[in-house]
């Protein structure tokens, strides 16, 4: 019985543990988008953002995050429309438009040998990022947020190797049901 009990209460723990790691929104409000639909342009770049040893791994950044949005975005504005970037609804009028741009993409190493010659490598990657959402042409939001990731690897090359997860789960946090979370200024 008491067996039990810890089982239930580790379970627990470990619960309120994980909860606490997740990413929380800044500050701020709700607002209902007032739009049958939102169009999401797409992912770009911001002037100078990519880093220039590892632009590969920048536009797999662009790329990885595009495509998670596209296939998760529509459930976080449900009960609107969702229009991704391969459609042609853009000049539609009174949809949101939404965009979210790369201002920095920055790829750290550090590399070490380790017993028997092989190397140790990790990689830091640092992302920048904006999300702007537009209502008839009026901003509705507009959120900078700086997102990390680390990957430990045995190739000179962090390709295919980040998951670029961070960016996508704290732009979806602002967004559920038809509102968009405003962070207080």
């Amino acid at each position: 019985m008491f067996r039990l009990y810890a089982n239930i209460w580790m379970g627990v723990l470990i619960l309120i543990a994980v909860a606490g790691c997740a990413y929380q929104r800044p500050p701020g409000q709700w607002v209902r988008i007032e739009a049958p639909a939102v169009y999401f342009t797409g992912v770009g770049f911001g002037r100078d953002a990519m880093d220039p040893i590892y632009t590969k791994t920048c536009q797999e950044a662009r790329e990885e995050i595009e495509q998670q949005l596209v296939r998760r975005f529509p459930k976080h504005l449900s009960p609107l429309d969702f229009y991704g970037p391969k459609k042609s609804t853009a000049a539609q009028k009174g949809l949101a438009v939404f965009r979210l741009e790369i201002t920095k993409c920055k790829v750290e190493v550090q590399q070490w040998d380790v017993a028997g010659g092989e190397p140790s490598i990790s990689f830091y990657l640092t992302l920048a990022v904006r999300v702007r959402l537009a209502v008839n042409g009026k901003p509705l939001l507009t959120h900078a947020m700086v997102t990390y990731e680390q990957v430990h690897t045995d190739t000179p090359t962090p390709l295919f190797d980040f998951t670029f997860t961070e960016p996508v789960d704290r732009t979806l946090l602002l967004f559920d049901k038809g509102n968009v979370w405003l962070p207080k200024p």
